[in-house]
């Protein structure tokens, strides 16, 4: 849970938990969209995760990655074009 919370080792944009798949849920052909209703499931239902909402799941690592990127583009893009 500190891990999570930036507390242990702390990190600029801090840790996203996740839940993959696992080589039996590929073997048995769950998709993609079954293993991200699994994974939000698992965390909000979870005794300890359930309360870190906001950095647990695929879709939250997805969001922060898009935002990062989108704030770097912005950034250097008039020193690209210029």
């Amino acid at each position: 849970m500190n891990v999570l919370q930036n507390k242990t080792i702390k990190l600029k944009h801090g840790y996203v938990g996740v839940k993959c798949r696992s080589q039996k849920d590929i073997e048995s052909n769950k998709t993609v969209e079954q293993a991200l209703a699994s994974e939000e499931d698992y965390f909000k239902n979870h005794d300890v995760y359930s309360s870190l909402s906001g950095c647990t799941g695929t879709r939250v690592l997805s969001n922060k990655l898009s935002k990062l990127l989108d704030s770097h583009i912005r950034e250097h893009m008039p020193v690209i074009q210029g």
